[in-house]
């Protein structure tokens, strides 16, 4: 079982690849094409998403702004992109926007908008083999072997200088590392209220008690689209206040953990 661990990342390393490969070359013709399918309606928004039946901040996200593009009558295409790769398409405007980040990217990068009105929260949490580890603040970290998924810009901020930290780009290989004893704590975001990763738990992870940090995630698009900006914010802040957001991020949980019991 040792051995079978310790070449699982590696195996799991090498399909990533593959995988990002694929997408990097068959990415840009699917978007033509789903373009010219759209063309009797104008062409659609294009948003970059990530793990979305998979991350439940990302698919309670994705069916709150389903319902907001909906209702804005405009066509949006939601594809499926490696965090980093989003964030790098968005800038570069090969993509019109990314579903969820963190507040302020549009300080630093002038071609994007936030939409102001947030659409879901994450929580920073830990994982590890010791459930007794205790963290009472980020610079606890410098003390152990972290691993964290590549791309999640807040955790790339705040993690302390000088420590030992390693990126992945799953949860299931983060996982891994940690179950093997190759890193003693896994990093990763998940919604407010939810249950402990099913992957982790796989792996007989246990989820530490202290919640590092609780942030509010926006949708951003390109600056080309602010008239479709400032529309959708207004759809937004009228389902937030009529608590339309909420009853979507509870059936979503719901869905998925229907989903979780028929897999066990």
């Amino acid at each position: 079982m040792k051995r079978a661990l310790s070449i699982y990342p590696t195996l799991l390393r090498i399909a990533e690849k593959i995988r990002l490969l694929s997408t990097k070359i068959l990415v840009r013709p699917l978007l033509c094409t789903l373009i010219m399918l759209d063309a009797a309606q104008g062409n659609p928004i294009v948003i970059g998403t990530y793990e979305a039946n998979e991350e439940p901040l990302t698919e309670t996200s994705l069916a709150i702004l389903t319902e907001a593009y909906q209702q804005l009558n405009t066509p949006v295409q939601f594809i499926e992109l490696p965090l980093r790769r989003a964030l790098v398409m968005m800038l570069n405007n090969e993509i019109d926007g990314n579903i969820i980040r963190i507040g302020g990217l549009q300080a630093r990068h002038p071609n994007l908008v936030q939409i102001p009105t947030p659409i879901n929260q994450m929580q920073i949490r830990a994982y590890g083999l010791n459930k007794d580890i205790k963290l009472n603040r980020w610079e606890d970290l410098k003390s152990y072997k972290v691993i964290y998924l590549r791309g999640i810009v807040f955790i790339e901020e705040n993690l302390p200088m000088g420590g030992d930290y390693r990126e992945v780009d799953t949860i299931v290989e983060g996982s891994v590392y940690v179950a093997s004893k190759a890193s003693d704590i896994l990093l990763i975001t998940e919604s407010v209220d939810s249950p402990p990763n099913a992957e982790a738990a796989k792996m007989n992870l246990h989820r530490l008690d202290t919640i590092l940090k609780t942030v509010p995630l926006y949708h951003y698009l390109t600056k080309e689209h602010q008239t479709e900006a400032k529309a959708l914010d207004e759809i937004l802040q009228k389902m937030a206040q009529e608590g339309r957001m909420k009853q979507i991020a509870e059936k979503s949980k719901r869905q998925m953990l229907e989903r979780a019991k028929r897999k066990d």
